[in-house]
């Protein structure tokens, strides 16, 4: 992007333009290149801006019932360090398994403090949160309820940069919107198989506003079966009980739970009958029942599948356009149904959130970094 693009873009004066680039670029987050010459072209070329992606990193943590998953992640999105660990989450009352997950933050860390400064914490939750994000109202999955999420990890933590907690589905929905499959989206639906549930969010080009905390979108527990089985919601016949990724595998006569990438070979392999059978499943039915309603009751002009549904969404095109040719909705106006673009997206989503304070105020988050680094070095070097 020239500095010409970006006046334009925000609608600022030049020099405010200006002097906003030099600010940038001595906190180590863009580069001004010299502008290219171009014969024949009226007026004083335009200086060329850059983002340095390795100017700031985040952390970024996808809380599960039985793992977290860590990673270090850029300006640019690319994530630099990534670890799963094996954590029996929904095991251990909430204060004691959010102590151990801020224990895993911590060691993270340290392992990546050599990258750049870092600006921000994101956590990923998968349930309903308070408007602030600051406590958990509901989280099915772990069987919390009312917990204080954020204010515990930042009593094991403290305050030396901000810690951002979110519903992981829609943090995912984030990140497709912005990076992924979701982009020039006017009206994001986003929808998300996991291993125990289904998460789902919407995000709004006119708002860029991706939910609020606490009116969470919860298309999982859209009823789809009124006589169907019993839900963890005390609801029955629940579309996540149908289409979570330990059902889709099931229905797929896979051994056990399958990943989506593991999903996606036991789909390539599947003879004609067997392809038949998977598309005459419950499984299957519910999903073009849930996804049927929601295209018609939220009007999204782009649905993306995430997770386990991400290969169905690749792989079996012809099911996507009996769905769309089921909406009233879909037959008015353009609906794009696809897959997923991103494969960790709700991690990118959470360092998206996490980076807002550097976004919001680079110098103050910055420069705050820096003079704690000289601080710990002044008390190391008095220890000594």
């Amino acid at each position: 992007m020239t500095r010409a693009e970006a006046t334009l873009d925000t609608q600022l004066a030049r020099s405010a333009v200006g002097v906003a680039a030099t600010e940038l670029a001595r906190l180590g987050l863009i580069s001004i290149l010299p502008a290219a010459t171009r014969s024949g072209v009226a007026g004083r070329p335009s200086p060329h801006l850059e983002l340095k992606p390795e100017g700031a990193h985040v952390i970024a943590v996808d809380v599960r019932a039985d793992t977290i998953e860590l990673a270090a992640i850029d300006l640019a999105g690319s994530i630099l360090h990534q670890e799963r660990c094996q954590m029996a989450v929904r095991e251990y009352p909430p204060r004691e398994a959010l102590l151990d997950i801020a224990d895993a933050i911590k060691k993270t860390i340290a392992q990546t403090a050599y990258l750049s400064p870092l600006c921000g914490i994101g956590l990923a939750i998968p349930g309903i949160m308070t408007q602030d994000s600051a406590i958990a109202r509901t989280v099915l999955s772990l069987n919390w309820h009312n917990v204080p999420i954020k204010s515990v990890i930042e009593e094991r933590l403290g305050q030396q940069v901000a810690i951002t907690v979110g519903h992981d589905a829609t943090l995912g929905a984030l990140a497709e919107y912005l990076r992924g499959a979701g982009r020039g989206a006017k009206r994001l639906l986003y929808l998300t198989s996991q291993p125990n549930g289904v998460g789902s969010a919407m995000i709004s080009r006119q708002t860029r506003l991706y939910s609020r905390g606490d009116h969470t979108l919860q298309a999982g527990h859209l009823n789809v079966n009124p006589l169907g089985a019993e839900c963890a919601c005390g609801s029955r016949g629940c579309l996540e009980i149908y289409v979570n990724g330990r059902a889709i595998s099931r229905s797929l006569s896979m051994r056990k739970a399958g990943s989506p990438d593991k999903i996606r070979q036991h789909l390539l392999t599947l003879d004609p009958g067997d392809l038949d059978k998977f598309l005459a499943s419950d499984c299957i039915g519910a999903l073009r029942i849930g996804l049927v309603s929601l295209i018609n009751t939220l009007a999204p002009d782009r649905v993306v599948l995430a997770g386990a549904l991400a290969p169905i969404g690749e792989l079996m095109p012809s099911l996507l356009r009996e769905v769309l040719a089921m909406s009233v909705v879909a037959g008015v106006e353009p609906v794009d149904l696809v897959p997923a673009a991103l494969d960790q997206d709700v991690l990118i989503g959470a360092a998206e959130q996490a980076f807002e304070s550097l976004k919001l105020d680079p110098a103050r988050v910055l420069d705050a970094r820096i003079s704690l680094a000289t601080s710990s070095d002044l008390r190391r070097d008095r220890e000594r």
